[in-house]
């Protein structure tokens, strides 16, 4: 006997109409007819549904119906499968997800410090004591190569500023960018005593090169000390 026939003979002994049926199961009374005419089978769900409501096994249900059987296995072998899909796309959107949780998290926390500095367009800007200071936003950080430590770029106000200062926490280290004078459009690198050094330099210089630096050190040092100390300052706050 089919699984037709065994739901359309078992409704009749429970005294059960289609649209009873259809009702307890949430399905139309045309689907409990095209199940009882083989037209269609019904799911796994639905399956374990009917077994309840008519008290009948699974086995007695489908005994001797060897297309439903084949149905159901089918069944099961492909929601295994999409269940498989489901659960790889599942843990690919988390770690996506995770992944950009995790990035705006570090991004706001290495931002922090300077989150109450104005900020034009992708520049945080504020002026102390006579003394501008920058950091500039990068958005094209990935998890991996956000740095430790913010750059933090400091000048003079004035009308004749001569240069800027770049300074990442390395005292060895300090970049130089002059703006005017003799030096214009050199950027140059020292430790904290400011005395030049070729050496040291991404590009090496000619002697006559070298004294003409010295020469303007000699004119800037006092000021170049002074911005400095408090751009050294303000990085420890903002760090």
């Amino acid at each position: 006997m089919n699984i037709g026939n065994s739901l359309k003979m078992r409704r009749n002994e429970l005294g059960l109409t289609q649209s009873e049926v259809a009702e307890k199961l949430y399905v139309t009374r045309q689907t409990i007819s095209n199940w009882e005419n083989n037209k269609s089978y019904p799911n796994i769900d639905c399956l374990i549904e009917l077994s309840i409501l008519y008290e009948m096994t699974l086995d007695r249900l489908l005994k001797e119906d060897n297309t439903m059987v084949e149905k159901l296995s089918k069944d099961i072998r492909e929601g295994q499968k999409y269940k498989k899909l489901f659960l790889i796309l599942l843990i690919i959107v988390l770690c996506i997800g995770g992944y950009f949780t995790i990035l705006q998290l570090r991004l706001n926390n290495f931002y922090s410090g300077v989150k109450e500095w104005n900020q034009n367009g992708q520049t945080y800007n504020l002026i102390e004591d006579n003394i501008q200071y920058h950091v500039v936003k990068i958005d094209n950080y990935n998890l991996f190569t956000i740095p430790e430590e913010l750059e933090l770029m400091s000048s003079y106000i004035s009308e004749n500023e001569k240069f800027n200062m770049y300074y990442s926490g390395d005292d060895s280290n300090i970049k130089i960018y002059w703006t005017t004078g003799a030096l214009n459009g050199l950027e140059l690198s020292f430790d904290r005593e400011f005395i030049f050094d070729n050496v040291n330099q991404r590009n090496k210089f000619s002697y006559e090169i070298q004294e003409l630096i010295n020469k303007n050190l000699d004119k800037d040092k006092k000021e170049l000390t002074i911005l400095y100390k408090q751009t050294k300052n303000k990085w420890e706050e903002i760090n």
